[in-house]
């Protein structure tokens, strides 16, 4: 009985028992990443009206700074430079056979030519496979060699599990940051269905890349970030979806909410965004 008593003790002094082991991610990140993608886009042209190419900053315009404007860019190549950029407007993960992408619809509406980025450093040419925009998911295929697709998970977490997620956050590609499931809910500022809410640092490059729990399995992609939290489609909603884009290979124009990005967010203060629908959404009011 002193035995037992005496090896009790050592273990609740030892904190196995009151604590757990923080999770290291170390060996889930080299497990995952290169399923992960960086998506560049160029964009669609624009009109001579809302081309900023063709606008000199800070000046009010008129029939005259139209005329000049114009003759500027030409004369400069600007607007031909602007229509022909690559821009790195989100994040996506590899899928099925490894030559899909799964990410965030809003990552490729507005766009004309796509390009993928794997984690080895190759650039890969891309072409959409279709897109919902009410769900927020969209599907890519890419040129050349598959690569490593991620496993889906059975299960989605529980409230409190550990998660992270993998994008290019500001650029930066092929970031990782870990947080918690802060809840499943039914709806959010955004989405009308059941959507994961977690804590993990998100900004403006991460969405449509991938959410794991701690076995390295896909539970969620990134949809947008308001505040300290963001949202994720939960990944069998997303899978549904690709599915769907899969076998009907066309886009599925749905009437969609707006969605807070790098292009349409109003005012940043404090750390605070604030944007149309959400403001809306928290007043009460019908959203257009």
């Amino acid at each position: 009985m002193k035995n037992i008593s005496l090896v009790l003790a050592l273990v609740c002094a030892s904190g196995t028992v009151t604590a757990k082991t923080a999770l290291d991610w170390s060996d889930v990140v080299p497990q995952v990443m290169p399923s992960a993608v960086s998506v560049s886009v160029i964009k669609q042209p624009r009109t001579a009206e809302n081309n900023r190419a063709w606008l000199v900053p800070g000046v009010k315009s008129n029939l005259s700074i139209d005329v000049l404007n114009r003759l500027r860019a030409l004369l400069n190549n600007y607007a031909d430079d602007e229509e022909n950029t690559w821009f790195i407007n989100g994040s996506g993960f590899l899928i099925y056979d490894g030559r899909y992408v799964l990410t965030a619809a809003h990552v490729l509406e507005g766009s004309r030519a796509y390009r993928v980025k794997i984690a080895r450093g190759e650039w890969r040419s891309a072409q959409v496979v279709g897109f919902d925009e009410a769900e927020d998911v969209g599907l890519l295929l890419i040129d050349g060699e598959p690569g490593q697709p991620i496993r889906p998970a059975t299960s989605l977490p529980r409230q409190g599990q550990p998660i992270m997620a993998i994008g290019t956050p500001a650029g930066h590609e092929f970031s990782a940051s870990a947080g918690i499931v802060s809840r499943l809910a039914d709806d959010g500022f955004i989405k009308t269905n059941k959507f994961l809410q977690i804590d993990a640092p998100i900004t403006g490059g991460n969405s449509g890349g991938v959410v794991v729990n701690a076995k390295g399995e896909a539970v969620g992609v990134v949809s947008y970030a308001f505040d300290m939290f963001a949202e994720a489609v939960p990944i069998n909603r997303a899978m549904r979806v690709a599915d769907e884009l899969k076998r009907l290979k066309r886009v599925r124009h749905i009437i969609k909410p707006s969605r807070p990005s790098s292009e349409n967010v109003v005012v940043n203060m404090n750390g605070i965004v604030f944007v149309p629908y959400l403001l809306k959404r928290y007043l009460n009011q019908s959203v257009n």
